[in-house]
């Protein structure tokens, strides 16, 4: 924590030399100033060439915390605190401002949102050490933020210095050697200086609380010397400057007292302007600033001259003690504490009105007062409405901001009218030619008109209130105002005005031409004649020539002008250009060959001044004259460029618009063959739009055949396969081609399941669009692909066909009974009942539900009776059973465990 307060102190002291050595301001007002009475004047504002000046007025005072009223209350509200006669003020390098208040046996904190608490102390009259309110003092009066972040106390009515950590533990550093001590300082090395005010000496106190006499021998007298020899008479406030030395307010001795670093004494200021001092302190420059026990605050230079800066002996004038206000305006209390915040302000505790108050070092002050009814506000500026008479003064005006200084001088006369003064414009000389001059001279007051009369008529006449030139020469121009009932006339003022040859600009005008073409006329223009005249005032014409010739490339050239001369005149001249395009070429702005109905933009690029005509097939297209041309139809397209009368033509550019036709125009529609080997497949073509068409058919073989049509057209006799149709429109380039495939039938494909636990067949059905289903003599026509029938007991027949018999025919007969193998599932051997009846041909499969391969299988012939199966060699799972009895199929699903 130490070494963050002594960083801050190195930086706050850099910042205070830059600040000293720093730029002055330079003020200054336009002066002098006479005003009417009863007249309002236009705002007199100051002007500031250096630093800036903060608004506001040098000396103002204002609070900072406390109600006025006496009492103990914290409050995070400024004005609602109260106080009992606060006593000893300073800041911290944070901006909390610390107060001995004195009645209240506390030290209060003042952080810099205006919120107020007590640090220490408050709890009665004591010497007791501890943190807050435990601890307490008896009537505490100086107060000093020392570099380590402490608060030390000067706690008058214990004989002790007392020293307060940011948390407010409070110790005491040392209680003896020392008299009922006042006021106190800290040096940068920690040593409390003190006031020891009953002692009549100056004492230093360690951090260790060792306790040495710098100053004074203990008589109540005044004697400057030697620190031992020296005495005071009851020193109340002590403050050190930058170099070691201890400024003293020597109460009793009415005097301002100053302790070198080697110890000795001498007097800087004893007068009036002190009276009995009680609190001292030093601003960022060295000034001194003491408070005293008549209620006023006096400054005191470097130098030693003293002035009252604020306040006023309201002791034995007004007898007010309270006033915010301006320097000495204000008022305040009696036996103030005084500090200095680092900003430019001074800190004041008022014991007598129990307030803490602030007094600025920053901003504007003007002396003496500015004559009844004027303003002067925080910007220096002066307004308002003089409102008596008052005889040319000079007012002193003074901008401060921090410990920079400067002021300036302003003489303000406040008449029964006002006087007008008159001021030429700066213009001595003018050419030949020149526009009327109408703002000659100047007045401080424009309401009323400013009148001319010219010497010499041939050199120059007033027109209207200005001048107007009409000769080479000089002639003196007096300028005139008149008075009226609020101002003065204006004393007449004479300027000589010499007027000189006229400046005339020949400016040479652009042209422009095409490879191969003489060069145009070149031309000029003229500007800058006086009024009327014109190229007949020109003794000698100007000249036009350029570098270009006939044969000149494309580019620009320069055009120039020379060889004027002119009576009344000087000769500028401006060269222009001359512009060499190349024989025109078209740009097309995307392909010159493509569909009909689309277009494409044609385009040549020459400078502005170029005319254009655009021709198709070598005639021009009216009203085709701008740099591009939208071209839509086939053809040979060429453009004309024309300038100065002069004119080329580009070579030609073909355009090629196709035809086409909607690409909907055709719609096919292909018949496949009927059956295998059928070569009666077809395709019908339909045109939307009636044209002379020729469709042409291309084979695999590459063999082709044309059939010519209008609208509509069928291509027969067509065998399976791919073909390739094309289509074109005679007489146009057009073609559209298409492939078809013409397919034939596929052949019929049928698989059953029958599930004989629901006794029902599922047919699923590939090949056809429509087939026909005849279960046990029952037609089905259907164009689904599954079905599922039921099946009766004893023996079913199914037979299944196509809307067309070259596909095939399906053909089963399925036997219902009651031949259920068992024990099902079944470990090894599974048993049948084939019945009573002997089979001739019975054949047994197993097949794999998951393969669909067969996986077991058995014949037996001339058999009734159980079967019995050996099926040990199966592994477990599920599996489809076929039996067949004299060719007739039971099926059946069997698990094994």
């Amino acid at each position: 924590m130490n070494r963050l307060y002594k960083l801050f102190y190195f930086f706050a002291g850099i910042l205070l030399v830059n600040t000293v050595y720093a730029q002055t301001p330079v003020l200054s007002y336009t002066t002098p100033q006479n005003f009417a009475i009863g007249k309002s004047i236009s705002p007199i504002k100051i002007t500031n060439t250096g630093p800036q000046i903060p608004e506001g007025f040098y000396a103002q005072g204002s609070g900072i915390a406390g109600n006025g009223s006496y009492g103990y209350f914290d409050s995070k509200t400024s004005y609602m605190a109260s106080f009992a006669n606060p006593v000893g003020i300073t800041m911290d390098s944070y901006g909390n401002i610390f107060v001995a208040d004195a009645n209240n046996n506390a030290i209060r904190k003042i952080e810099p949102d205006g919120s107020t608490s007590t640090l220490a102390g408050g709890n009665g009259a004591g010497n007791t050490d501890g943190t807050g309110k435990a601890a307490k003092f008896n009537y505490p009066t100086g107060v000093a933020a020392g570099s380590d972040g402490n608060v030390y106390v000067a706690d008058f009515g214990n004989n002790s210095i007392r020293k307060i950590t940011p948390e407010g533990v409070v110790t005491t550093v040392t209680k003896s050697g020392l008299n009922l001590p006042y006021g106190l300082t800290v040096g940068a090395n920690l040593d409390i200086i003190v006031a020891d005010t009953y002692s009549n000496s100056i004492k230093r106190v360690t951090q260790e609380g060792g306790v040495t006499t710098i100053a004074g021998n203990g008589a109540p007298a005044l004697v400057d010397g030697p620190g031992a020899s020296a005495s005071f008479y009851l020193p109340y406030g002590v403050v050190l400057d930058r170099t070691g030395s201890i400024y003293v307010a020597d109460r009793n001795n009415n005097a301002l007292r100053k302790v070198s670093p080697a110890g000795f004494v001498s007097t800087v200021v004893r007068n009036t302007n002190l009276s009995k001092p009680t609190g001292i302190t030093i601003d960022s420059s060295g000034v001194l600033f003491v408070s005293n026990s008549q209620g006023f605050v006096t400054k005191v230079s470097t130098t030693g001259t003293s002035t009252i800066f604020a306040g006023a002996d309201s002791v034995h004038y007004d007898g007010v003690n309270y006033l915010e206000g301006v320097d000495t305006s204000a008022r305040y209390g009696v036996e103030c504490g005084i500090g200095y915040d680092f900003t430019g302000n001074l800190l004041i505790a008022d014991g007598q009105n129990f307030q803490v108050r602030r007094i600025s070092l920053n901003g504007f002050k003007i002396s003496p007062k500015l004559p009844s009814g004027l303003i002067f506000d925080g910007q220096a500026t002066i307004l308002g409405t003089p409102s008596a008479l008052s005889p040319s003064t000079n007012y002193t005006v003074a901008g401060y901001t921090r410990s920079l200084a400067a002021s300036t001088n302003i003489n303000i006369t406040v008449s029964n009218t006002a006087p007008q003064t008159l001021s030429f414009n700066g213009i001595t000389s003018a050419g030949y030619g020149a526009p009327d001059i109408k703002n000659f001279a100047k007045s401080t007051n424009p309401g009323i008109p400013i009148t001319y009369t010219s010497s010499n008529t041939l050199v120059a006449v007033i027109v209207n209130n200005a001048i107007r030139v009409i000769g080479l020469g000089t002639t003196n121009i007096t300028a005139n105002q008149a008075g009226d009932a609020s101002y003065q006339p204006a004393p007449a003022i004479t300027q000589q005005l010499t007027i000189t040859k006229g400046l005339l600009t020949v400016t040479a005008n652009d042209q422009q031409k095409i490879t191969g073409q003489q060069n145009p006329t070149l031309t000029f223009k003229y500007s800058g004649f006086a009024s009327g005249e014109d190229s007949t005032k020109i003794t000698t014409l100007p000249v036009a020539q350029t570098t270009a010739t006939t044969a000149s490339a494309a580019g620009i050239y320069p055009i120039t002008v020379s060889d004027g001369i002119a009576n009344n005149y000087n000769f500028s001249y401006v060269p222009g250009s001359l512009t060499i395009s190349g024989t025109p070429v078209i740009s097309a702005a995307g392909p010159t060959a493509f569909l009909a109905g689309d277009s494409v933009i044609l385009s040549v690029t020459y400078p502005a001044g170029y005319t254009y005509q655009w021709n198709y097939n070598g005639t021009s297209i009216p009203g085709a004259t701008a740099s591009s041309y939208k071209a839509t139809k086939s053809g040979d397209y060429t453009v004309s460029i024309i300038t100065n009368g002069r004119s080329a033509v580009s070579p030609v550019t073909t355009v090629t618009a196709a035809f086409i036709l909607p690409p909907q125009n055709f719609k096919l529609l292909i018949n496949s063959a009927s059956c295998k080997g059928s070569n009666n497949g077809s395709v019908a073509i339909k045109a939307t739009k009636n044209l002379n068409y020729t469709a042409t058919v291309t084979d695999s073989g590459n063999g082709n055949t044309s059939f010519n049509f209008t609208d509509t057209v069928t291509i027969r006799n067509l065998k399976p396969g791919t073909y390739t149709i094309c289509i074109t429109v005679v007489g146009q380039i057009y073609s559209q081609c298409y492939s078809v495939k013409v397919v034939e039938p596929k052949d019929l494909s049928v698989f059953s399941n029958v599930d004989r636990t629901q006794n029902s067949i599922t047919l699923q059905l590939y090949g056809g669009t429509s087939y026909i289903v005849n279960l046990n003599g029952k037609i089905y026509t259907t164009a689904q692909t599954q079905l599922s029938f039921p099946l009766a007991n004893g023996t079913n027949k199914v037979t299944v066909t196509t809307d067309r018999l070259c596909q095939g025919v399906f053909d089963k007969e399925i036997v219902v009974n009651d031949f259920t193998p068992y024990p099902n599932p079944f470990v090894n051997t599974l048993n049948i009942n084939i019945g009573k009846s002997v089979s001739k041909q019975i054949h047994v499969s197993v097949f794999s539900l998951v393969s669909g391969k067969e996986i077991y299988t058995r014949a037996y012939s001339f058999k009734a009776g159980i079967l019995q199966l050996d099926l040990k060699e199966l592994g477990a799972g599920l599996y489809y059973l076929n039996l067949s009895l004299d060719n007739k199929i039971s099926s059946y699903k069997i698990l094994k465990k």
